[in-house]
């Protein structure tokens, strides 16, 4: 052996030393950031997430328990009615409206009253639903339908607080 071959091996022993040092360096950094800081994987995070989803679901509870529609203005023993409307556009299609009658009056004479009205087409066992929001005295309502063929029995309903009051027609396309 001689001088070079020795030269060759020590550069090759150094260049072997310095690459098991860098990846020791590397494999310690990796093991360092690989655990978390700021409580994100673990408890801490996952505590803020879950007080959070529960605050927000009882707060959407509590709101949708106390939703009123408007109807404010009826009260408990308040004689409540739902009269249907419909003209014929086509062979098959009609535009139906909804109109709330309280205690004999249209709107029971109150200017502030809001409904939603759910609409239920039913043909054949088919049934295809609608809704209409904010119906008011101001914006009243009116939807147009294209029936199928046969028997065809509309129902309109609204909800006013812990009652249903709805009225149902029936229309025969041939």
């Amino acid at each position: 052996m001689n001088l070079n071959d020795n030269l060759v091996y020590i550069v090759l022993g150094l260049i072997i030393l310095v690459l098991v040092i860098v990846i020791i360096f590397q494999g310690l950094k990796i093991k360092k950031l690989q655990r978390p800081r700021y409580g994100f994987l673990g408890k801490t995070l996952a505590l803020a997430v879950a007080l959070t989803m529960l605050g927000s679901s009882l707060g959407l509870g509590y709101y949708l328990n106390n939703y009123d529609q408007g109807t404010e203005g009826i009260s408990a023993d308040s004689k409540v009615e739902l009269s249907i409307s419909y003209t014929k556009i086509s062979p098959t299609e009609y535009s139906f409206s909804a109109l709330p009658i309280v205690d004999g009056f249209a709107w029971g004479n109150n200017e502030s009253l809001t409904f939603d009205i759910f609409w239920e087409v039913e043909n054949n066992q088919k049934i295809k639903n609608f809704v209409e929001t904010n119906i008011s005295q101001y914006s009243p309502s009116k939807i147009t339908l294209k029936l199928d063929k046969g028997v065809n029995t509309i129902t309109a309903k609204i909800y006013i607080k812990s009652r249903v009051v709805s009225e149902s027609v029936t229309i025969t396309i041939r």
